[in-house]
């Protein structure tokens, strides 16, 4: 929410608010979905199908990756399966109507440079 002060705009959101990271559409089913991330949760970001409010994992998974401030997404949907980094372990995950699986080698983050 924002507020007019002395001719300047203010945030005065509560600081514990969630805030939208990503937003993208699976290709396929035409299904919005959307990344949040939770002050709440000590900062985890939660992959959520929009339409049902309804979240693609539990709170042990941290839709989040160090490569975003080049341009690089956490999490991507393709025909019903969500596809996303866990920043605890740098692993990549697919969720196809199970709990997360891995799809990546490795139980090491990923290193950039």
């Amino acid at each position: 929410m924002l507020s007019r002060s002395k001719g300047h705009l203010i945030d005065i959101a509560p600081p514990q608010s969630i805030g939208i990271a990503e937003i993208t559409v699976d290709p396929i089913t035409g299904v919005l979905y959307h990344s949040e991330s939770r002050p709440s949760e000590k900062g985890r970001n939660a992959i959520v199908r929009t339409e049902d409010d309804t979240d693609a994992f539990d709170l042990r998974w941290d839709a989040r990756t160090g490569v975003h401030e080049y341009g690089g997404a956490a999490f991507c949907v393709h025909g019903g399966k969500v596809y996303f980094s866990d920043i605890k372990t740098g692993r990549i995950h697919r969720i196809d109507g199970q709990g997360p699986v891995p799809v990546s080698p490795g139980e090491r983050p990923l290193l950039a440079g």
